[in-house]
């Protein structure tokens, strides 16, 4: 009887590995897995200087200035926030905010898994990476504040 080869989900191959800081661990994982070469601000620290750093990666869209911190609004952004009726797929990113701080406003971000539960890669403290079911979360202390796919200048 022959061994059936199961193939594993992408995710397994990053669970515990060490990184930077999450915007490293996305970038890095997006040029692996995905071939994208998608360059997110590394996180210059503190939880409010995160939030600016990842609004306005994320939030700055198609020359809109709302949302932006620095009022710096870029000819197509890195990525698009997700429609209510669009369905999210492996390696969008999912951005996170602290329970309790302010709604609308994401410091933490991750990538979306496509398994029979939606689950998210991201890297925290002392821990690495993990891999959570987005239902989750909230447990963990975070809320989703947006999906995202990422522009790949095609």
């Amino acid at each position: 009887m022959e061994a059936q080869l199961m193939e594993t989900h992408w995710t397994e191959r990053w669970i515990g590995h060490r990184a930077e800081d999450c915007a490293a661990l996305v970038s890095h994982v997006l040029r692996v897995e995905f071939g994208s070469d998608i360059a997110l601000p590394a996180a210059p620290g503190g939880i409010r200087a995160n939030d600016a750093a990842i609004r306005d990666a994320l939030m700055c869209e198609a020359g809109r200035k709302t949302g932006c911190a620095t009022g710096r609004a870029t000819e197509g952004g890195i990525a698009r926030r997700l429609g209510a009726r669009e369905r999210a797929c492996d390696g969008d990113g999912v951005l996170m905010r602290a329970r309790g701080r302010r709604a609308g406003l994401g410091h933490h971000i991750g990538l979306y898994a496509d398994m029979t539960e939606p689950a998210c890669l991201h890297w925290q403290p002392g821990l690495g990476t993990v891999l959570h079911r987005l239902r989750i979360l909230p447990a963990r202390g975070l809320v989703v504040v947006g999906l995202y796919r990422w522009e790949t200048g095609s």
